[in-house]
């Protein structure tokens, strides 16, 4: 893993409405496949500027708003919204 690693992955923080938009929502991604590793980015602001994080996760499956993924073996929910796929 690159970057910081937040301790509780499955709870979703306030939205920062002055923070960018983060989607993948534009790009088609047909070859994911069950059981594919995969990387995520999640960006975050801190006091010296915009901090990420990425994991790397087994894809599930995904839906409009959820990534569902296994993370070290555990099966997680995470937001679309904040993370996205890292290529």
């Amino acid at each position: 893993m690159i970057g910081s690693t937040p301790e509780d992955l499955t709870v979703d923080p306030v939205v920062d409405p002055d923070a960018p938009t983060r989607s993948d929502d534009g790009f088609a991604v047909p070859y994911l496949r069950p059981g594919q590793f995969i990387s995520l980015v999640h960006w975050s602001r801190s006091r010296d500027g915009w901090r990420y994080s990425t994991i790397l996760v087994q894809y599930v499956s995904r839906d409009d708003g959820r990534w569902n993924v296994l993370l070290r073996g555990e099966a997680a929910s995470l937001s679309r919204g904040e993370w996205a796929l890292f290529c």
